[in-house]
């Protein structure tokens, strides 16, 4: 809740580089990842533990500038 970022970028990489036949052929030229602000994650809190849960009532950090 207090990071920005994308955990696993690669995660899927391996099977996709896989089936593109990466390194017996072709290659990876570059790798482009993003990652958004926690928009949803005050409503999944409520949705999996109830809106009385003190993740449900969590207030969100704002974007440092």
């Amino acid at each position: 809740m207090n990071r920005n970022g994308e955990l696993y970028p690669i995660h899927g990489l391996g099977p996709i580089s896989k089936i593109s036949n990466v390194n017996n052929g072709n290659r990876l030229v570059s790798l482009t990842s993003k990652s958004s602000k926690t928009r949803g994650i005050r409503q999944w809190a409520t949705d999996n533990f109830g809106e009385t849960s003190e993740f449900a009532k969590t207030e969100l950090p704002r974007a440092i500038s």
